[in-house]
């Protein structure tokens, strides 16, 4: 090919996509002009936002050499110029401009943490922060998810305040049936996020369904928060928030001596100088949260933009004066109502509700929903499609994880040791007919290891089953899509505890759900799953999980109850770890040690040793992330 410039091949690339599109002229054609036009004026406003965005971008632009971009862009092939130029953009979008969005979003919070001495500065420049993200002027470039309007039909009756009619369309059946899913004690709660505001159809079996308007949470506000939601997503999903730190030292060509404040700066002074801030602990009562080596778990961005999130949920008066929960609850608990099906569309998907914060005591405790309610999630629609808990004379446990990680085997070997007579393991190298054989004599199932979501094709989504000698991938995997098909009909319960498995696509119509556990609850005639909503952090989960299910298969020894159903089993352990002191939790870290030993666990219990954090596992990070999809009695 003969050498061009860089600006010969941006033209050229751009003259044959316009061809490409335009002639012969079509509709379709003009559809995908139109819409590439929206876009492209869309992603210049996003970047008029951010003056200093533009700059970096145009330094990252600016450093990619014209001899690779004409070799990637291989102009002179057959392929389609559209398709190509679609995955390349996409690519460089990716591994060049969303990087640097998120690099300079992080300079500012570590700015707002370290910009003054005085802690009144600091509260209000770290509230900034929070409080851009939240009304959406802090939003994520290219977020992987679009939340439609709600179903006109559905509209017309919420706004004519007949619930029942509202419920029958949503649902697609009959109310008699709605209501044969409740007991005495139990609720539907149905959310729909609209541009008035978002609809609660609070639905009790003795009493008519009633229609709540929360007027400040619109649409648009659901969605600015749900987009401060993927701010936390990322940073903990890639570990974005430590590599970009180190990228910001790297282009800014800092010394060794100011990277390494700024290292410092990222992670201990937020943690050291935000909670000795009297006026922002006051207003956030932030969650301490445990440090390894002295630096927290959660970057403290996520630690307090999460807690706010929770706060908005419950209580409000944050950003919208308003909980989202509050009057819900004012309306249930004290009617002796106990748990709530929750029933919430795809603008509201994302957000591990049990976790939202309804009380802020003066000493800085927390009351969540949690702590009045057992909680349980249902996509909107699927009533029909509920298959209820099957009378099991014997629970039969099928577990296994991901091979070659360590607190994976620490997790499934202590499992595996609370019943032996009734737990069941496979390993991979026993292959898969072994696995669909095993399936066959069990009714639960439990995966205790590493998962990843894939945004783009949800059936790819994985869970990893051995990690390869690297320790950065794995040699073999099972998909969502092989994983659908080796459910046996008598599997009653299904427990995915790994990363991501319960995120939902909202890629879609509002109606659609797409995931690990949409699938295998509408597919498999499953009528429990228990999932994640983000990565999970591992020796906290191993502690979930083998509390959930002590509870589960042995019962609760100090209430005297026998073996529990898995949503009161995992709220139970989620309360547990909540409260768990870390005398406790190295008490119970010995234990597992003690059944299959590993340095993980070891410098653990060290690291807890050495901390002065009454409660480890107390931050929603740890215990939230996992819920309960189905398990209607």
């Amino acid at each position: 090919m003969e050498t061009m410039n860089p600006q010969s091949v941006a033209w050229h690339v751009i003259g044959r996509m316009l061809k490409e599109m335009l002639f012969p002229p079509s509709q379709k054609g003009w559809r995908l002009f139109w819409r590439t036009n929206q876009l492209l004026f869309k992603f210049l406003l996003d970047l008029a936002r951010n003056p200093d965005l533009i700059w970096d971008m145009m330094e990252e632009v600016a450093n990619i050499r014209p001899a690779d971009l004409e070799k990637d862009l291989n102009l002179g092939s057959d392929a389609s110029v559209l398709e190509f130029l679609s995955n390349t953009i996409m690519h460089f979008m990716q591994t060049e401009l969303v990087p640097v969005y998120y690099e300079w979003e992080t300079r500012q919070w570590i700015q707002a943490a370290i910009s003054s001495d005085d802690p009144r500065k600091v509260y209000a420049n770290v509230l900034k922060r929070i409080t851009r993200v939240l009304e959406g002027c802090n939003k994520p470039l290219f977020v992987p998810f679009k939340i439609s309007s709600p179903n006109p039909e559905w509209l017309e009756h919420l706004q004519a305040n007949n619930a029942i009619a509202a419920l029958e369309k949503i649902e697609g059946i009959p109310f008699e049936q709605v209501l044969a899913c409740l007991s005495s004690h139990t609720a539907f709660v149905h959310l729909v996020a609209s541009d008035v505001g978002t609809y609660a159809i609070i639905t009790r079996r003795d009493t008519p369904p009633e229609i709540v308007l929360y007027e400040s949470f619109t649409r648009t506000r659901v969605e600015n928060i749900l987009r401060g939601w993927m701010w936390l997503y990322y940073w903990h999903r890639t570990g974005q928030f430590q590599e970009t730190v180190v990228r910001v030292i790297k282009r800014h060509k800092m010394s060794a001596a100011e990277g390494a404040a700024l290292q410092e700066a990222a992670i201990r002074i937020p943690y050291r100088q935000l909670f000795n801030n009297q006026p922002l602990f006051d207003y956030l009562h932030p969650t301490e949260i445990p440090a390894v080596n002295g630096r927290p778990t959660i970057p403290f961005p996520s630690w307090l933009l999460m807690e706010a999130i929770l706060r908005e949920l419950g209580k409000g008066d944050l950003i919208a004066g308003e909980g989202l929960w509050q009057r819900i609850d004012e309306k249930l608990y004290p009617n002796g109502i106990r748990r709530i099906i929750v029933c919430s569309d795809k603008a509201l998907a994302l957000f591990p509700h049990h976790g939202a914060i309804l009380n802020i005591g003066r000493d800085g405790q927390k009351e969540c929903l949690l702590d009045r309610y057992e909680i349980v999630y249902l996509p909107q629609g699927a009533l029909a499609q509920v298959a209820f808990v099957k009378p099991q004379p014997q629970k039969h446990l099928l577990v296994f994880g991901t091979e070659g990680e360590v607190l994976s085997d620490v997790g499934v070997a202590n499992l595996c040791a609370l019943s032996p007579k009734y737990i069941r393991e496979w390993h991979v190298s026993e292959g898969r007919e072994k696995l669909a054989a095993e399936l066959s004599r069990v009714n639960a199932l439990t995966f205790l290891g590493h998962g990843e979501y894939d945004w783009e094709n949800p059936s790819q989504s994985f869970l990893g089953l051995l990690i390869d000698r690297s320790g950065n991938g794995y040699d073999d995997v099972i998909t969502l899509e092989n994983l659908v098909e080796q459910i046996s009909p008598q599997i009653d319960l299904i427990t995915l505890a790994g990363c991501e498995t319960g995120l939902p696509k909202i890629t879609m119509q509002a109606s659609d759900y797409k995931g690990f556990a949409e699938d295998l609850f509408s597919q498999c005639g499953v009528s429990t799953i228990i999932a994640t909503l983000w990565p999970v952090p591992q020796i906290s989960t191993v502690l979930l999980m083998h509390k959930f299910h002590q509870f589960w298969l042995l019962g609760d020894p100090v209430t005297g109850e026998r073996a529990l159903p898995p949503a009161t089993a995992l709220r139970r352990a989620q309360l547990w770890l909540r409260a768990l002191t870390h005398q406790q939790a190295i008490a119970e870290l010995e234990r597992l040690a003690s059944v299959y030993s590993s340095d993980e666990i070891a410098k653990e219990i060290q690291t807890l040793r050495e901390g002065i954090i009454e409660q480890p596992y107390a931050h929603p990070y740890f215990w939230s992330t996992f819920y309960v999809m189905g398990g209607v009695q």
